[in-house]
Parts: C-alpha cells; structure tokens; sequence
C-alpha cells in the first residue's frame, strides 16, 4: 500500500514536472515519440522554471492529504510566475479539461497545453482568472497568505493550502498576515496550511530566511502557534509530513488543537533541471528562476532540452494515447475535492446564504431612510445596515484597519464584537463569530476580504480616506484580475469588492488629508468600478445598498462622517443613482440674467455649494445658477457626461469643485468639453499655522470661496 502511494506521487510529480518543462520548450513532438529537432524548440522561450518542480512536489503530497482527509480545498498560489507548474497540475486532474474541452487528456489536449502556452489567452505565463480554482493572481507579491486566511474564514471544515516563495516571505504584508491567524479558531473556522518554497534564492539574489538555521526557523514560527515541517523534495518525507498535517486537520475540526502548520520545503532551485547550461551552474542558482541561457534556443541547445525532458521518462507517465497512466490518476482525489473544482462547487452552496438579497435591501432603505431637513451622519445609517444584515446572516464581515470607531462605527462593534478569542482581556466586546476584523494592516485587510469574497461570501473595507491610497496598487491588481475573470463566463458571479472611504480630509489633520485613491479609481471608467459621491445620509443609503447589489466589480463610497441636512427623500435619492447626478436650479431663468453652472462632487462640496447658492440667489435677483451634483462615477463615462448640461453643448461660467485633486476631473470633463475657461477647485494640500482656519478655507472650496468667485465673475461681467 506505501509502496503504491509513493510510486503514484512520484508518477504525479515527473509528469507535471514533463508537463511544466515542456510547456515552457516545446512547440512539436510533445510527448517525445521520435528524437527531438531544433524545429521542435519555440523560438523564444516564455515563463518560470525555477519555484516550478517544488510547486509541483507539492500539489502531488497535497493531493494525498486531501485523500486522507476529504477536505474540501482551495490553493492559493503566492508565485504567480509559476504558472507552468499549475497549468500541469490542473491538466493532470482533468479541471482544465473540464472547462476546456481542448485542453482534456489525449494528445490533442496535451499538444494544445505545451504548444500554446504564452499564446493562448488562456495559457498565460501568470496564473490568471482564466483558470479553474484560482482565487489569486499572485501579481503583486505579499497579500497570498492573507487571501488564504480570508478563504477560510468562517468556512468550517475547508483547508487553504498556501505556497509562498522565500522571496515573498520577505514582504511586510506577508509578514503582519502571520498575526492573521489569530482570526482563525478551530471548528468554526477552516484550516491553514502555509508552504515555503525555502529555494534558496529570489529572482536575483540570496533569500534572507534560507540564511537562518532551522532552530531560529523553528522558533520564530512557533511564536506563531505554527509549527513547522522540514521536508526537503524526497516523497518519504512528504508522506510523513502530509500525514502528520492531516492529523493536525482532524484535531482542528474537532476543537482538540488551535495549531496550524507551516511546510518548510527546503530545496535547490530548479531542481530536476540541468546542472549547468552553456557552462554556468543552473540548478541551485539565481539563474533558474527563469530558462537561464535558453532564453533563446540554439541547436546547441537541443540535447540539452532533450536530455532534460527525457530525465522524467515520459513514456512511462503517458499512455500510446496521451492519456496519464492509471497511477497519476490515483493520487487524485475524487473530482468534486479537486483543487480545480471547489471555487465552482462552494460558491454555489454559499450563495444561499447572502444577507444581502433584492428584497431584503428594498426592506432596508425604507427602514432607514431619514426625514427631509433632518441632520444625520451618513455613517450611523451604514452601521444600522451592517446590523441589520448581520442579524440575518453572520457570514457578513466588516474588515478595518483599527478605525471602525473612529470611523463612526461603533454601533457595529456594540452589537456584533470584534472577531478574536474571548479570553483575550479587552475593553470591546471580542466573539469568536464577531463580525469585525480589525488588525492595522490595511494590506492583510484587503487581502483577507478578496478572499473572503471570492469563496462565495460578503463583506466590506473601511477605512480613512488619507490612508486608503495604502492599497491601491492591490485595488489596481484585483482591477485587472475582473476584467479577466469578467470575459470567462463559467466563473461564479461573486460579491463586489466594497471599500467605503470615510473620515475625509476635509474635517481632519493635514497628515489625514489624501485623496489620492480617487486618481486610480476614477482612471478606469469602464464599469468595473463606480465611486459613489452621496451629498447625504438617504443617499449614502441608497449608494450603499446599491453597493450590495452589485457583483464582479470594484465599488466604493467616499462619505464624510460628520452630520449632514438631508436634502432628498428615499425615492429620490434612487433615481438619483439611476440617473448619475442630480440637479437644482437658484433663480428664474430668462435670456436676460447672468449664467454659472456649479458642479459640485461630494457630500462637503455639495454643503458648501448648496449655502452658497442660496445667498448668492437671495443677493442677487439677476442671477441663475444651475447646481449639479454627481452621485455615481458612471455619469464621468464619454456618452454620459454629455447629458448634465442638457441641451448645452458648450457651457460656460462653469465652477467645478471636487473631493480631491482637480486634475482627475479635468481630465474627465475634458474628454467631452472645452474647460479652458471653467474654474476647478479641490484639494491642493492646503496648509496653514493658524489651526483655526478650516480645511475648506485653506484650499477655496468653501461658501465663501464661491460666493467670491461668482461676485467676481459678476463685477468683470458688467464691467465689460
């Protein structure tokens, strides 16, 4: 029986180790059936080779492990580079073939998968959306282990098997996710199983952890409550290794033990492949991370790829067929726990339990929406939402870098408690089901929502607009991880990864003023992404539950905390959304007064423009002024933006006056309109030593701003 589990593992692990080499090599006689030929070579050799033969030795054990425990499981690559190894793997239990039936077991399948890898868009030299099970492209490095924990997260009885190379172990992100484990409790909670790829070397240097023995290894992760395993590529050590995590499983399902694993897999660097190439050492070597010196092939090289390939005696892993032969097949475990299955799988069953379905949202605006005149933060409506959708289901979780406070919502941690262990002393109310997650890492709160999302459940990011910029490189990742995930259709429609901005510049310290997040945001408008402007509570409401609603996307709201006048009823507030923006006209308008369109974009903007327009309207009989006040970006796209002025295709005495940079916006206006001679106001980083001067002075977006440039433009215009 151990002589059967081994011999099928070592099967598993030389085919995907053929498969990956020559998916990166070959572009003719896949399978090696006669001598290979300089013609066989692709002419530019595309992708990794160097974390690839450890990704694969690990796949194979891991197989093993979820045979032994019929844990359902995600994998959570962290080397997106290494995606040859996946696409082997992935080939070899037959997912691939599942979604594709070109790429299926058989020598058309297999021609199809070496061939066309880096050419089709399917097979693309990082891992990507196009490929079943994967929740993370790995892109950017430092936020794997942190998605993994967020995939288990409230997820019973699910393993997140996590592989980062020693290389990303160095990141800040992956080293404050240690602490995420914290979050983790057993039964109620899935199970984490970290792997490092401990190769020795980065793309191009030494990596730091392979300098520390194992005793300081040792320690450090056992500070952790993570105990180590030290497993070098030799299949009897993965066996004892992978048994042993598998009875750790067992105790965590079963509340016994609290301790997760780390695989420590110390290897050479592109092991398996040659040891040297045009004379330099390749194997153990920086030079591995990628093809070293047969980047571009040679017929010098030909031997050398031959003798490679043929290490792996491929005609004892594939049938005359193509097919693998019945041993790889066996460490598989059955099809509905493979790796490439559970996304699909999972995602359907979660779904049942959203709290957040049409009818419910309907029910909710009408039971929090506020009276016209009324002054209420926008923020203690959102909290009363969060509430009220946790009581219907506590798979909801609201992730916050210590701010849900501060951030207006407390009510949120009153009632539902932080997430952590009750026998941690604490002021705050702590729960192992509480529905807040805080820890003052914005990196690991983002990477623990993408994976929380995109396993099948809901939840949302909060933080002070100054220090979301912090994430928006990850936002920019996970920007382009949709847009590939979007064009697949076999991909689950997931919740919208839902960031709300709070806490503005605007009423706060000049070291807390940044709206930088909105450049990267508002960069993109091509319906992945809507930034909600709300100018009051109904309308943070009504963005809100829209927000909900959405799926596949990036939505987020930028809303002040501070009490704000209502100014539209719940109906109203909707079309508003609906519409994009929302506009009020000051003065009767005849062919005889004075014209000014303001264009005013966020809930302080509005306030200002609103008491700017009505004294100017009562001071001035002569004067109209149109107020427009977009609610949602998608009124910024080309054929939209073309209806705010109606009629008006070449308006003037334009005011816009923003929340944030105005140059963002002078680009989206001038897209459609000649703005020359419009006037742009916002945040310039406004600073002054007198601190009894307002965010709004320093920076002339205030009422009294306004009221001056019109008056201005009022004076040059009589004078003329």
């Amino acid at each position: 029986m151990i002589k059967n589990i081994y011999q099928n593992i070592d099967y598993h692990f030389r085919a995907a180790n053929y498969l990956t080499a020559a998916q990166l090599f070959l572009r003719g006689n896949v399978l090696l059936r006669r001598k290979l030929k300089f013609d066989d070579l692709k002419s530019v050799i595309l992708g990794h080779w160097g974390a690839c033969p450890a990704i694969n030795f690990l796949y194979a054990h891991f197989c093993r492990y979820i045979q032994i425990t019929n844990s359902r499981s995600y994998l959570i690559l962290g080397s997106g580079h290494a995606v040859p190894a996946l696409l082997a793997n992935l080939y070899l239990e037959r997912s691939l073939g599942k979604i594709y039936p070109d790429l299926d077991y058989g020598i058309e399948g297999i021609h199809n998968l070496v061939c066309k890898f880096g050419i089709d868009p399917r097979l693309q030299t990082e891992v990507s959306p196009a490929l079943p099970g994967v929740i993370y492209a790995g892109g950017e490095l430092g936020i794997a282990l942190a998605c993994a924990i967020g995939s288990i997260l409230n997820n019973p009885q699910k393993t997140s098997f996590c592989i980062i190379g020693d290389g990303e172990f160095e990141t800040g992100t992956t080293m404050a996710s240690l602490l995420c484990r914290e979050f983790l409790t057993p039964k109620k909670d899935g199970f984490l199983i970290l792997a490092i790829n401990l190769n020795q070397y980065k793309m191009g240097s030494r990596s730091l952890l392979s300098t520390w023995s194992n005793k300081r290894i040792e320690s450090f992760f056992s500070s952790f409550s993570i105990q180590p395993f030290f497993c070098e590529l030799s299949h009897d050590q993965g066996i004892k290794v992978f048994s042993s995590i598998a009875k750790m499983y067992n105790d965590w399902v079963n509340g016994i033990s609290s301790k997760i694993p780390v695989v420590i897999l110390k290897n050479r660097k592109g092991a398996t492949g040659p040891k040297e190439i045009d004379g330099e050492k390749f194997v153990g070597t920086h030079r591995s991370h990628k093809v070293g010196g047969l980047k571009y092939p040679t017929t010098d090289h030909v031997q050398v790829v031959e003798r490679w390939l043929r290490s792996y005696k491929p005609e004892e892993l594939f049938q005359n067929n193509g097919f693998p032969v019945e041993g790889i097949e066996d460490n598989f475990p059955k099809e509905n726990l493979r790796i490439g299955r559970r996304l699909e799988i999972d995602y359907k069953e979660q779904r049942k339990t959203f709290p957040s379905d049409k009818k419910t949202l309907v029910r909710l605006s009408k039971k929090e929406a506020q009276k016209l005149g009324l002054s209420v933060s926008p923020m203690k409506i959102i909290g009363n939402v969060i509430n009220y959708l946790r009581k219907r289901s506590k798979s909801l979780i609201l992730f916050s870098p210590d701010e849900a406070e501060s951030n207006g919502l407390n009510i949120v941690i009153e009632r539902n408690g932080i997430k952590g262990n009750p026998k941690w002393e604490s002021s705050v109310p702590v729960h192992f089901d509480g529905g807040v997650i805080e820890i003052l890492n914005e990196n690991c709160c983002h990477g623990m929502l993408q994976g929380y999302i995109q396993t099948g459940r809901d939840g949302l990011y909060v933080t002070y607009e100054a220090f979301a910029p912090i994430t928006a490189s990850l936002i920019s990742q996970y920007y382009k991880f949709l847009k590939i995930s979007n064009y697949y259709k076999w991909r689950p429609q997931i919740p919208s990864l839902k960031y709300i901005l709070t806490s503005l510049g605007w009423h706060n310290t000049y070291t807390h003023q940044n709206p930088d997040l909105l450049n990267t945001l508002l960069s993109r408008t091509n319906g992945l992404v809507d930034v909600y402007f709300p100018s009051d509570a109904n309308q943070a409401l009504a963005c809100f539950t829209e927000m909900l609603d959405k799926k596949n996307s990036i939505q987020v709201l930028v809303v002040g905390k501070t009490n704000f006048k209502i100014l539209h009823s719940r109906k109203q507030a909707y079309r508003d959304i609906q519409k994009g923006f929302w506009i009020k006209s000051y003065g009767l308008k005849n062919k005889s007064q004075k014209k000014f369109y303001i264009i005013a974009i966020g809930d302080y903007m509005v306030k200002e423009a609103v008491d700017a327009c009505s004294e100017l309207s009562h001071r001035y009989k002569n004067l109209y002024i149109k107020l427009i006040a977009p609610v949602c970006s998608k009124i910024f796209y080309k054929e939209n933006l073309k209806k705010i002025f109606g009629k008006e295709t070449n308006p003037r005495n334009v005011i816009v006056v923003c929340t944030g940079y105005v140059n963002i916006f002078r680009g989206l206006f001038g897209a459609v309109y000649d703005t020359k001679n419009w006037k742009f106001l916002g945040y310039k980083d406004g600073f002054s030593l007198d601190q009894n001067t307002s965010v709004l002075e320093i920076n002339e977006v205030n009422k009294e701003s306004l009221i001056k440039y019109i008056k201005n433009q009022l004076h040059l215009h009589r004078s003329a």
